[in-house]
Parts: C-alpha cells; structure tokens; sequence
C-alpha cells in the first residue's frame, strides 16, 4: 500500500477517501504535522485502550491524556484538567531544521530546556538561548555528500502553541576544490548525458 501523501482527500459529503487506497499516517507524521500547525492533541478514552494512549501521548512534545468514563460524563472536567495543564507548559522548538543541523533550546542559564521550564505570564519577556551545530555525519554519509536541501535551509524557532516564529538560516559550509566550481557540462566523456567534475561523471537524472 503506498505511503500516506500527507493530503486531504474528502468527497462532497466530508468523508475520507484514501482508506483503503493508502497506508496510515505514522507516529512521527503526526507529531510533525499537528505541531506545524499548532494542534495540541487531547486525548479522552475509555480504560480499554488507556495503556496504548498512554505510549502515544509520550511521542507528543505537549498532549494531554485522560480517563474517560464509559457513559462519557467527566468529558468537560477532562478539558478542563487538560487546558489548565496546556497553560502552565511551554516547549520551544527548532523546526523544519536540514538533516545536517543540530539545534538545542536552552534556559537562559544555559540548561537544556524541557517542556515547562519556560513559566512566562502574559505581559512578562521570556529569555532563552539557542545552539545551532553543524553535524559533520548523518547516519553513515559525510555532511558534504547530502543534497543541497539536507545541509541548507531555515529553522523556525517558536513555542508549541504559537504561529509566529524566529526564522534561522543555516547552512554547512562544505570546502569545494576550483574543479568542482568549473564543470564540463555534457562532456563527451560522460556521453553527453552529465557534467564532468573533477575527472569524474555526474550524470544527469534517469542516467
């Protein structure tokens, strides 16, 4: 079945699509698409399937987990419970950062910071740091091997439950020799179907 293409896809009347015709998004999907969007999931279920939720609430960097009744009574003492613990977090992140790109938020004193740490009231300035730190390694592959878009790019830098965002280009700066910076373009040694760079062919896509 082929991925899950992260669209919606809904007839007139509302209803899904994609069920039978792609897989289910997965986990991190998810949690990456529901904090791009500043969604704060809030879980309500039944004590037969708590113990799973409670495995999937461990993924979310902010999400809230209660025991619903089977009768759904306590449903708006959950919510309630749950957006007065929603108010007292903060977990500021580094977002949509290249492959190659390490980024840590910290307290002001320089602690790693945690979700909570950052108890700021209306009105009040918060102060945090943030360390950038080029990889020299992803998995396997020297940094300088990645695509362009793996090692350059703009992190957006923001609390879990705002849009607005501090925007950071980063970027690995990559040594290159003059003969990477001066290709033969379809050189007839790569039979015309690439570049020649530094005595060796990169060819063009689908050769």
């Amino acid at each position: 079945m082929p991925r899950n293409d992260e669209q919606c896809h809904l007839d007139p009347e509302g209803k899904y699509t994609e069920d039978t015709r792609q897989d289910y998004p997965s986990v991190p999907t998810l949690v990456r698409l529901l904090g791009k969007h500043n969604i704060i999931p809030i879980f309500a279920v039944t004590n037969y399937s708590f113990t799973y939720y409670e495995k999937l609430n461990e993924y979310f960097p902010i999400a809230e987990l209660g025991l619903l009744q089977e009768d759904s009574a306590n449903i708006l003492s959950i919510l309630e419970k749950a957006f007065q613990n929603i108010r007292s977090k903060i977990s500021i992140r580094a977002e949509d950062r290249p492959k190659a790109i390490e980024a840590q938020v910290l307290s002001y004193s320089g602690n790693v910071a945690q979700a909570g740490s950052f108890k700021v009231k209306p009105g009040q300035i918060g102060k945090f740091k943030v360390r950038v730190k080029a990889n020299e390694m992803v998995g396997e592959e020297h940094v300088c091997s990645l695509e362009q878009g793996d090692k350059k790019g703009k992190m957006r830098v923001k609390p879990t439950t705002f849009s607005t965002a501090l925007n950071i280009n980063a970027e690995v700066l990559c040594k290159t020799c003059d003969c990477e910076k001066n290709p033969f373009p379809n050189a007839v040694r790569c039979t015309g179907h690439g570049n020649l760079v530094c005595g060796k062919c990169k060819c063009n896509d689908g050769w």
